[in-house]
């Protein structure tokens, strides 16, 4: 069941609110619509991300089509490329696993466990389970994974235009966290650098 989609674009989830309340009470002004229903998707995520359980979220894509190579032989095969939620909901989670809609092979768009990231596409099945378990119970805090990876692609961004994406991934990851000013101080050392060597774009 997409829970995800549902909060998001299904009957009562956030985009047919916008619209009522655009139409009801601001003219049919979905912007002031919008600071009514951010406060209740932010408290939805908060809800997620703050609870004491391992919570496994799952999410509608829209529907792409890609060549595939298969046994030799090209295919074109059905691709999950983009979820139907807010932007950028994909920072929020420890991983982030799309799955073809013919093979059901799962390919990690986002990987902080390192269960999958340099794996081919996997079946999931109860021993996916069983191996997330387990890096979760094992006590690694995936944000100071989050920082040291921070650290070492800033260290090699070489202008602003890709030293500034890093940054805010990184800061939307470490939200909450003391590793949050860490990031800061590396973001603003780089920047520097950057600048007196000429790099800013």
């Amino acid at each position: 069941m997409a829970i995800h989609t549902h909060e998001w674009g299904g009957v009562g989830g956030c985009l047919e609110l916008v619209d009522t309340i655009a139409k009801t009470k601001y003219r049919g002004n979905s912007w002031s619509a919008w600071s009514e229903i951010n406060p209740r998707h932010r408290a939805f995520l908060d809800a997620i991300l703050r609870s004491s359980m391992h919570i496994i979220a799952t999410m509608r894509s829209k529907t792409e089509t890609a060549q595939v190579e298969e046994n030799g032989r090209k295919k074109v095969a059905k691709l999950g490329m983009k979820s139907e939620q807010r932007d950028g909901v994909e920072y929020e989670f420890t991983t982030v696993l799309d799955i073809g809609h013919e093979t059901h092979h799962a390919i990690a768009s986002k990987d902080r466990t390192k269960l999958f990231s340099n794996s081919d596409p996997v079946v999931l099945s109860e021993q996916t389970g069983k191996q997330l378990l387990n890096w979760l119970e094992s006590g690694a805090d995936p944000r100071e994974d989050a920082l040291k990876q921070f650290v070492a692609d800033a260290s090699l961004a070489q202008s602003m235009e890709s030293l500034k994406p890093m940054f805010e991934e990184a800061w939307r990851t470490l939200r909450g966290s003391e590793h949050q000013a860490k990031a800061k101080e590396v973001y603003d050392l780089r920047k520097s650098e950057l600048e007196k060597a000429g790099g800013v774009a």
